[in-house]
């Protein structure tokens, strides 16, 4: 069978761990990758030994050879829509990196012009694929706890090591803490909700209060939801820089 040629968008930090699930696959293989910056797009290509390199977007998804797309640009400035519309034009299969997009409206924009085409469409999120959250889901589903009420979530950051991303990487950021988007609630809590609908399935109703914290933390916060169900849940975030988080991070397949 031949493999699905993939074009990855944006050659930042995080395309480090989206390659590793082309290395040695025996379905799909990097073909192109686009990057605005000229050095790294001809870095990658050669690190990846893709067949392409583009700095234009467009000129990607005009490729013919390409049956597919990954967008790992950033989301600000509706970066992401507009990838994404550009691709479902181009009938390219896409997958986008979470967060998908900054508002409900777009959002639904970008839905509208994957189901036009009638496209696969993934947005990244790797939480929902974790073994014991995995697990924890169909021992809900058989009934081994009972039934739910309620769902808690707490989540707790600090310093910490073993994954470390380049100050300039981080620097379009600042432009979404300034609109009220941080990097805690807004950016890792993605990860949070899609476990929360996974676990316990769609929500109804949702309130909150967020804070900010050292400039740039959306955080400490506290979300309340209503399931669908008459069940609910909650989680809060919090952060200190005296909190060190002792981990390995270990870059492998999953």
């Amino acid at each position: 069978m031949q493999k699905i040629n993939v074009g990855i968008i944006g050659g930042g930090r995080i395309a480090d761990l989206h390659y590793l699930g082309y290395q040695n696959n025996p379905d799909a293989r990097v073909y192109a990758i686009c990057d605005v910056n000229k050095e790294v797009a001809n870095s990658r290509k050669t690190e990846w030994q893709a067949i392409k390199a583009y700095t234009n977007c467009q000129d990607l998804l005009d490729d013919k050879e390409i049956d597919a797309v990954e967008i790992l640009t950033p989301h600000n400035q509706n970066l992401h829509e507009t990838i994404v519309i550009a691709a479902a034009k181009a009938k390219k299969h896409i997958a986008v990196q979470k967060p998908m997009t900054t508002s409900l409206a777009s959002a639904d924009r970008m839905l509208a012009s994957v189901n036009k085409e009638n496209l696969v469409y993934k947005v990244t999120e790797n939480y929902v694929f974790y073994p014991p959250i995995v697990k924890a889901r169909e021992l809900i589903k058989a009934g081994a706890i009972g039934e739910p009420s309620n769902l808690r979530i707490k989540f707790v950051s600090g310093s910490s090591g073993g994954w470390t991303v380049a100050s300039s990487s981080w620097a379009w950021r600042m432009e979404e803490i300034l609109t009220g988007r941080g990097t805690a609630t807004f950016d890792h809590g993605h990860h949070l909700w899609s476990t929360a609908w996974f676990l316990l399935g769609a929500v109804e109703k949702v309130t909150g209060w967020i804070d900010f914290s050292q400039d740039v933390l959306d955080c400490p916060a506290m979300i309340i939801w209503k399931y669908k169900t008459s069940k609910y849940g909650a989680c809060d975030f919090a952060h200190s820089t005296f909190i060190a988080v002792q981990e390995t991070f270990i870059l492998a397949q999953h």
